[in-house]
């Protein structure tokens, strides 16, 4: 699973770098920033998703972040 990551800089350049994520097969994409929020899509192990920002949300003791990413397709 590679997830994208594209930021804009001055002067409208843009950057865009990508990260292999290990440590899951699948990977839930929630409704909202938090782990109890409904599940409306799961990214499989090989997919391709693009991330548009990053929120603040619940802080997960997996990972001890509270910084969720929002896919393309509108989801955390």
């Amino acid at each position: 699973m590679k997830f994208t990551c594209a930021a804009s800089a001055l002067l409208l350049a843009s950057h865009s770098a990508a990260y292999d994520i290990i440590h899951s097969s699948s990977v839930n994409c929630r409704e909202k920033s938090t782990t109890k929020s409904k599940v409306v899509k799961v990214y499989q192990l090989g997919d391709d998703v693009d991330i548009v920002c990053q929120v603040e949300g619940q802080k997960v003791s997996s990972t001890g972040s509270n910084v969720w990413d929002k896919t393309q397709d509108g989801c955390y």
